[in-house]
């Protein structure tokens, strides 16, 4: 029910990245993101309140960690870090744009939540937390974010409504480095 972005896990190395060829889809509609096998099977969903499904295990439905913000609203975009580099501590991890909480969330290939990125600080080279006064959250709704990228080294590319295009590192908990003005 209304799809809104759709991302593809093309690692190559199915041992080290099970979700190798899986089909993300942001069903906007239902707020939640389904994913799919290269050949259109369904594999399981997720949408952020700390439940998701994997349909390839044994115990199908599985408990996490939860979003501080809750359950994804009005997800938007997505993207997949196909970085690939066996170094990189976020390749095959998910991204969802959430314009309904002005945030990105962060998953596992299967749907497991493992962080936000809820803006940036002012000043170049530093990242959140930052004081108050320092801070630049994302925007919500339609006016947010409108765009999500990973490029080849397994940085995260953010394009904002205003112009902005911010870059974020490939951690595990994704650092802010930059931003640039269209």
């Amino acid at each position: 029910k209304d799809p809104r972005g759709v991302a593809v896990n093309d690692s190559t190395e199915p041992l080290t990245h099970p979700a190798a060829g899986d089909v993300y889809v942001v069903d906007r509609g239902n707020n939640r993101v389904e994913r799919f096998s290269s050949t259109g099977v369904y594999l399981g969903q997720f949408d952020a309140s700390g439940t998701y499904e994997d349909v390839e295990e044994v115990v199908k439905v599985k408990t996490g960690t939860a979003a501080p913000t809750g359950t994804l609203s009005e997800p938007y975009r997505i993207a997949v870090d196909n970085s690939g580099s066996p170094l990189d501590p976020s390749a095959g991890d998910v991204y969802v744009v959430d314009n309904g909480n002005g945030v990105i969330d962060k998953f596992t290939e299967t749907g497991e939540y493992l962080g936000q990125l809820t803006g940036r600080c002012k000043a170049e080279k530093e990242s959140p937390p930052c004081t108050k006064s320092e801070f630049i959250a994302f925007a919500k709704g339609e006016l947010g974010i409108v765009g999500i990228a990973v490029d080849p080294a397994g940085m995260l590319w953010v394009d904002e409504y205003n112009g902005s295009i911010e870059n974020f590192s490939d951690g595990l908990v994704n650092e802010y480095i930059s931003t640039r003005e269209t």
